[in-house]
């Protein structure tokens, strides 16, 4: 430490010379007044991020619950129709499966219809209308073909992987509810795209 009573600069005849490599510290002065320290001994590491509190996504919650919803009503249909439908035809091919499949939506349908001759509040369509989730029918145009490419891809690949295997194979396992529930999806998303054309 200097003072404002040492006298300014080096003292004469002081010369320093540092030449090569240096490993560790190193101090070049004129005059040193004092003691000059050295710690050696390097702080402890410090981490790269230390969390005060854990780290959540916010808005994961809703937006999970609301597309549950909205995909609820397909799952209901492939799970009931698909399941029920295995259960019979346990051991049969997935193509006679879901013809059959088809063969229950169909009456299902039919059924609605002819209460809906005796009961005006009650028609396919307003069926279909109560199984779409409020977030699908808020969708944008765009945003439903682009949903019905995707759906009609996924069945596609689907169907395409589940007939090349053999009967029985465990692996086929729920591929015939899957399929359904991605088709009755891909209704909704039809019924969806009709209304706004008409408009």
């Amino acid at each position: 430490m200097t003072s404002s009573s040492d006298p300014a600069g080096p003292s004469p005849g002081t010369t320093n010379r540092v030449d090569g490599v240096v490993n560790g510290p190193s101090v070049q002065a004129g005059t040193i007044h004092g003691g000059v320290h050295f710690h050696t001994t390097p702080p402890p590491p410090r981490p790269l991020y230390t969390p005060t509190h854990p780290v959540r996504i916010s808005g994961t919650g809703p937006f999970l619950r609301r597309w549950g919803v909205a995909l609820l009503p397909p799952l209901l249909v492939g799970v009931v129709v698909g399941g029920a439908v295995d259960t019979v035809l346990g051991g049969t091919p997935l193509g006679v499966r879901l013809l059959v499949d088809l063969a229950v939506l169909a009456a299902a349908a039919l059924v609605v219809s002819a209460v809906g001759r005796t009961s005006p509040g009650i028609t396919l369509d307003g069926v279909l209308g109560r199984c779409t989730s409020k977030a699908l029918a808020a969708l944008s145009t765009t945003a439903l073909w682009c949903w019905l490419g995707f759906t009609a891809a996924l069945f596609g690949t689907g169907l395409g992987r589940e007939l090349a295997r053999a009967p029985g194979d465990p692996k086929a396992a729920g591929a015939n509810g899957a399929l359904v529930a991605v088709a009755m999806l891909g209704v909704l998303l039809c019924r969806l795209l009709a209304r706004r054309l008409r408009k």
